[in-house]
């Protein structure tokens, strides 16, 4: 993942642009904290779409080896963050800043 797009998807996480959904990428009434980092990224998603499949997860430079983006610890999983533990985006995006490498495998610095 580039470093601009980690950053523009923690101000996107933290703006009030993006209202927050639960258990879909984007929902009628708005979007999981992944769905953000798609549409911050200009990817296309659509309706009910559970997740971000494995070339994706490989795009943007995200652990592929557990369940849809899950960390080592899948408490701390950013599917677990946003959907079961209901971890706002402001806090979700405080920890991604404040541990990334648990969550971004790769860092493309431009």
């Amino acid at each position: 993942m580039k470093r601009s797009l980690f950053n523009a998807w923690l101000t996107a996480l933290r703006s009030d642009k993006y209202k927050q959904a639960y258990g879909r990428l984007e929902t009628e009434n708005g979007f999981c904290c992944l769905g953000v980092l798609c549409k911050v990224a200009g990817k296309q998603i659509y309706l009910g779409r559970t997740g971000l499949d494995d070339v994706e997860c490989k795009e943007f430079g995200m652990d592929v080896s557990g369940a849809n983006l899950r960390s080592h610890d899948s408490e701390l999983s950013l599917v677990n963050l946003n959907d079961d533990k209901k971890l706002s985006f402001i806090e979700i995006a405080n920890v991604l800043e404040k541990d990334p490498s648990s969550y971004i495998q790769n860092f493309d610095d431009e």
